[in-house]
């Protein structure tokens, strides 16, 4: 038989027969083929709170976040092994097969994980190992967040907005601060002349006076 099917496999028993005498020898003793035809795997992949997407070149996950690669085939035979294959390392993890699937966590996506995966299925039956065909490989990239630099574009800008208004507001506040202090360095000098004006009330409103009002003042004095 060059390729076996399922339909093959059971018990065998052999005999030998001579046509001259028309004789047939005993059976032989009965062996049992069992024919296995392994299904390939699946591969998939899964990133924790959805931090991941899919690109041009295959998944794609933010560095420092976890991920998962998760490896699964159908029904065929209880428990089994998953070997999970990482092109850039000559290590292979295994796990057993749960519910006919296997997950491989990465707690923490870094730049040594970017790389491509692939999957196997190993299983005994009839006290012999068997192992099916590798699945294609899933490309795996690590990405730098840039949740940071947009904070500091944000606020960068931001700044940018308000700098104008921030260097009015001290401007102003240093203009009227001057304005003030004219004002009482006036008062100082001339506050013996409140005593002859009462027609101003007090000592502030001589203050406010034209210099021309002030110049009639010292003339009546």
């Amino acid at each position: 038989m060059k390729m076996l099917e399922s339909c093959a496999q059971g018990q065998y028993t052999c005999d030998y027969s001579y046509r001259e005498s028309n004789s047939t020898s005993s059976r032989s003793n009965s062996i049992t083929i069992t024919v296995v035809n392994l299904q390939q795997p699946n591969i998939s992949f899964s990133a924790a709170d959805g931090l991941s997407q899919f690109g041009p070149d295959g998944a794609e996950v933010i560095r420092g976040y976890g991920f998962s690669v998760i490896c699964s085939i159908g029904p065929q035979y209880p428990g089994g092994f998953f070997h999970l294959e990482f092109s850039g390392s000559n290590i292979t993890k295994t796990q057993s097969a749960v519910n006919h699937s296997a997950t491989f966590l990465f707690s923490e996506a870094d730049f040594v994980n970017q790389g491509n995966y692939s999957c196997s299925y190993e299983v005994n039956v009839s006290s012999r190992t068997f192992t099916s065909t590798t699945t294609e490989h899933l490309t795996i990239t690590v990405k730098v967040s840039l949740d940071p630099f947009i904070g500091f574009g944000l606020t960068a800008g931001l700044l940018l907005i308000l700098l104008p208004v921030i260097i009015w507001v001290v401007k102003t506040h240093k203009r009227q601060k001057s304005q003030v202090n004219r004002k009482d360095t006036q008062c100082e000098n001339h506050h013996f002349l409140a005593l002859y004006l009462p027609f101003y009330g007090h000592h502030e409103l001589f203050c406010q006076a034209t210099e021309r009002e002030m110049q009639l003042v010292l003339e009546a004095i």
